[in-house]
């Protein structure tokens, strides 16, 4: 451990060794002297006679050894004034007098770990702004870091109100409550302590002495019954100068702030702005995104209410029908404005605007056309199954107006004179991100020799050409028992 008073230094250790005693000699190039702390002392005497005796360098030669044994490596040193500073120590052998000596170079070494400690902290603290942690979690741990370069020192971010006209304490993790409480509301101002004018004049301000300066007035007491002393507040702007707020460190005795230290706190100030500007940027974007989200719940909400008045309507006019023909007409509309009527209730429901949940969605849509046939599942039953898939609106309205054509003739024909039966709706996923859909029902089957691509129902024509030109899938019909469509369509296709 060594004493000094000076930054950098070099100092030449000449170590005597013979065959009979070790002697050693220190000799000072720059006037430094030298000792060792207790705690320390037999420590290094310990470790320094280990690696004599594991290199053999009581030997006036250098054969198998190399010149340089010891470089770089990091101890403590001692400054007359009592405090500890860390240093980095290289040490080289020589042969001096036909005797085995040392040529040591120190480095005082406290500004290199200041700034390494600094440029830590700054990485941490933009590490925890891209992960998205709070404002509050990564100024605390701002503070905190400078709290652990400098002695004796506490700190606090405080911002701006709304009027611009207030402080308002934002953060001192070190400082007691009463203290918030005290410079809460605490108005900006040319002789209101350091915080207030570094506000009012956009500049660092700092204070030696809280116990004699005029700025202070009231709040002197205060200050100094939490042995807060000196004072340096530096505002934090925004990118375009604007000032937010302030950060102060306070000290824990009379002094002015050294360089580095108004550094630091311009280094804190600039952190803490690019913090507090980014997080209430994405406030802002969040709260536009929450608006817009409010705003496309509401339309499709309003959608689906008009919609379900317009297949009211048709339903309520098809009863005044008396030919079943142009009725059933009338109903199949309704049925169809019903089923996209349901999709935007969906989404209106679902906490993700770009997904439907087809499972509920389904089940509904059977449940509703059950009612408009005067269908029950005691005769007829039904079984969804979705496999967890969704699909965005532009792919569910076709899917759901499909499934909606095949049900309802399922209905209307499949079971003819109280037949009982089965109809199942299956979604799979396949390979390359394709969906296969299939619909089918165990009834009577479709009519002989019926092409149902060539038809004059409205229904299929309308399955084909959802299922081929808007969905841009393909088609196949299996006829062994029943009537089942099978679909082969891509998922976000449109």
């Amino acid at each position: 451990m060594l004493y000094c008073d000076s930054m950098y230094y070099v100092v030449v250790f000449l170590f005597f060794f013979s065959s009979r005693r070790r002697h050693t000699r220190y000799i000072s190039v720059t006037g430094v002297q030298t000792c060792a702390l207790p705690i320390y002392r037999k420590k290094h005497a310990q470790g320094f006679k280990k690696f004599v005796e594991e290199q053999g360098l009581t030997k006036n030669n250098r054969a198998g050894r190399s010149t340089c044994f010891w470089s770089d490596q990091e101890l403590k040193g001692l400054h007359k004034n009592g405090s500890i500073f860390p240093l980095e120590i290289s040490i080289s052998d020589i042969i001096y007098q036909d005797r085995v000596s040392f040529v040591c170079v120190l480095r005082d070494i406290t500004e290199r770990k200041r700034a390494e400690a600094v440029v830590l902290g700054q990485n941490r603290t933009l590490e925890m702004l891209v992960k998205g942690d709070s404002l509050s979690e990564v100024l605390e741990t701002l503070l905190r870091s400078i709290e652990g370069l400098l002695d004796g020192v506490r700190c606090s971010i405080m911002t701006l109100d709304e009027s611009g006209k207030h402080l308002q304490n934002l953060l001192s993790p070190s400082l007691p409550e009463s203290f918030s409480q005290a410079v809460e509301g605490l108005a900006i101002g040319p002789d209101v302590g350091t915080c207030g004018s570094a506000v009012y004049f956009n500049k660092i301000v700092f204070v030696d002495d809280v116990s004699t300066d005029p700025r202070f007035g009231t709040f002197r007491d205060f200050m100094l019954a939490h042995e807060l002393r000196a004072t340096l507040s530096c505002p934090i702007r925004n990118v375009d100068g604007n000032v937010l707020g302030t950060t102060c460190i306070y000290f824990d005795k009379i002094k002015n702030p050294l360089p580095h230290e108004m550094q630091l706190i311009q280094s804190v100030a600039n952190l803490a702005g690019v913090a507090i500007e980014r997080k209430r940027a994405e406030g802002k974007i969040k709260k536009t995104l929450d608006e817009k989200e409010l705003l496309l719940k509401e339309i499709h909400h309003r959608t689906k209410n008009n919609m379900q008045i317009i297949s009211s309507l048709l339903w309520l006019q098809s009863k005044d029908i008396q030919e079943e023909k142009y009725r059933e007409m009338f109903r199949d509309c309704s049925n169809r404005i019903l089923s996209m009527a349901l999709l935007h209730e969906k989404v209106y429901e679902s906490p993700d605007l770009l997904e439907i949940d087809l499972q509920a969605y389904l089940i509904s849509l059977l449940k509703d056309l059950f009612v408009s046939y005067g269908e029950t599942t005691d005769r007829i039953g039904y079984r969804v199954e979705t496999n967890g898939i969704s699909l965005d609106l532009d792919s569910g309205i076709p899917c759901g107006l499909l499934i909606q054509e095949l049900v309802s003739n399922s209905l209307k024909h499949a079971f003819p004179e109280e037949r009982r039966g089965n109809i199942w709706l299956v979604l799979k996923p396949r390979e390359k991100g394709q969906i296969e859909l299939i619909v089918g029902d165990d009834g009577i089957g479709l009519p002989k020799n019926l092409d149902f691509r060539n038809t004059p129902s409205l229904g299929l024509q309308l399955v084909t050409a959802l299922a081929e030109k808007q969905l841009g899938g393909a088609i196949e019909l299996d006829e062994t028992r029943g009537t089942v469509f099978k679909f082969v369509f891509w998922k976000g296709k449109l």
